[in-house]
């Protein structure tokens, strides 16, 4: 087995990955139809470790992850390997005869252990952990105290980071549009973080961010939005899905084209990182004009607060 052998398995597991969380971060799927995913990325991980084909002896593979996959505690190889092995027999099962016992937020969470123990084994990723892990320990102190002004600081903004600009941009700390969001404006939608986070309060990996506009048209326009992510991106305008790229991997391309009427139009673009490189760009064609931001002029800031109702409640038509 040589060391591109390794890296094409492991890459390979990677994808696996990042399409049973596509699956999982989107409620209109049935979680269960992850679990090939999961199932076909421990089989390439397990391949990758030890050369053997997990396909053809899928006690041995449990019984590696119950034993010997790093870097879990033994509950919870014990508990992965139980999740697996119960994935293993139902495979051939019709999907709505699967185990309820394993939901959604049980197979996210196994999903994420999985993606960390596969930057366990990849080539390069140990001795940096090592080297972060040192450098964590001899700061310790000195964030012990960041923590406590950062703390102080939070409790005064609470989550308002406004700057300026027509797009209301609400980011959230994990990939499923969950816990307190933090506010901020933006002027377009154009970004690429690399491997950073959005926001000094929000990882590289594993964030969710949800924009919205009012679009304000004069007159009734043709209007073709072109869409470019990596992670996954969907874009809705007056509720309706109109640009979908909402899958996890490599950079992407979309475009949705729709007829409006004069007046305002909400437009909403959301978006999620899963790992590796992050970046977003929105660009709009208005009646055959060459694809552009959308003009500022054009735009208004729909307010501080979310109507479900009316979410351009506030703008003048």
């Amino acid at each position: 087995m040589t060391n591109d052998d390794t890296a094409q398995w492991i890459l390979r597991a990677r994808e696996e990955v990042a399409a049973a969380f596509a699956i999982l971060l989107d409620p209109s799927t049935r979680s269960e139809s992850a679990e090939v995913h999961l199932l076909a990325a421990w089989g390439l991980l397990h391949r990758s470790v030890t050369g053997m084909e997990s396909a053809a002896d899928e006690e041995g593979l449990i019984h590696w992850i119950g034993t010997s996959a790093a870097p879990w505690s033994d509950d919870a190889r014990a508990r992965a390997a139980s999740i697996v092995g119960g994935m293993a027999r139902d495979a051939s099962r019709p999907l709505f005869d699967r185990a309820s016992s394993r939901g959604r937020r049980a197979l996210t969470r196994h999903a994420r252990e999985l993606n960390r123990t596969i930057d366990h084994y990849e080539p390069g990723q140990r001795a940096q952990k090592a080297t972060r892990k040192a450098l964590l320990w001899r700061w310790a102190k000195v964030a012990a105290v960041l923590a406590l002004f950062a703390g102080f600081v939070v409790t005064i903004r609470g989550t308002r980071d406004f700057g300026s600009g027509p797009w209301r941009a609400h980011f959230f700390p994990t990939p499923r549009f969950e816990h307190q969001p933090i506010l901020q404006r933006h002027d377009d939608i154009d970004f690429s973080w690399g491997r950073k986070g959005p926001h000094e309060r929000i990882s590289g990996d594993e964030f969710s961010v949800r924009w919205d506009t009012c679009m304000l048209l004069p007159d009734p326009s043709k209007v073709i939005f072109a869409l470019q992510s990596d992670d996954g991106s969907r874009l809705f305008v007056d509720g309706e899905l109109v640009a979908n790229l909402w899958s996890g991997g490599a950079l992407r391309r979309g475009a949705g084209e729709v007829d409006l009427a004069a007046g305002a139009h909400h437009i909403r673009l959301e978006y999620f990182e899963l790992s590796g490189l992050a970046s977003i760009n929105l660009r709009a064609s208005l009646n055959g004009q060459k694809p552009a931001p959308i003009p500022t002029e054009m735009l208004r800031y729909p307010g501080d607060t979310f109507d479900d109702e009316n979410p351009c409640a506030s703008v003048a038509r």
